[in-house]
């Protein structure tokens, strides 16, 4: 399991609730949770009170990686998203007795992993326009 714990860089109180979070992911999560803490609104230098060296302070205090991202913009968030899941597999790979990932080179450690494409065209998943490949209709969901 991972939580991405996302604070405004804006807005002081919501860098303060970060330590109430954490204490309640401790006390009523398990034990292996991955923890990611994410400063939002990059994008708004002008108008911003937390600085990036107080989050990284903040992450290094419980050891969770850290990002700064826009979600207007989208800088980072992608990588933050990434990130968080790389963790969380890692942990499930390590509770169940299998090393970890080689990351970023395209191998697979798990010959039962499933390798997912990016969408095509317009039409529903893989682009198809709902139809599975082997011709059958499928329901779109949205």
């Amino acid at each position: 399991m991972g939580v991405l714990l996302i604070y405004d860089m804006t807005d002081p109180k919501s860098f303060e609730n970060v330590d109430y979070w954490v204490r309640n992911l401790d006390e009523h999560a398990d034990k292996t949770v991955q923890k990611l803490l994410v400063g939002n609104k990059a994008d708004m230098a002008a108008k911003r009170k937390v600085s990036t060296e107080e989050g990284q302070a903040l992450a290094d205090k419980y050891g969770m990686a850290f990002f700064e991202t826009s979600a207007k913009s989208g800088l980072n968030v992608e990588q933050a998203f990434r990130a968080i899941a790389e963790r969380v597999c890692d942990s499930y790979d390590l509770l169940s007795g299998i090393p970890p990932r080689a990351h970023n080179n395209g191998s697979v450690a798990n010959s039962n992993a499933v390798k997912l494409s990016e969408r095509r065209g317009n039409g529903g998943a893989g682009g198809n326009g709902g139809a599975t490949a082997s011709g059958a209709e499928k329901r779109k969901c949205c």
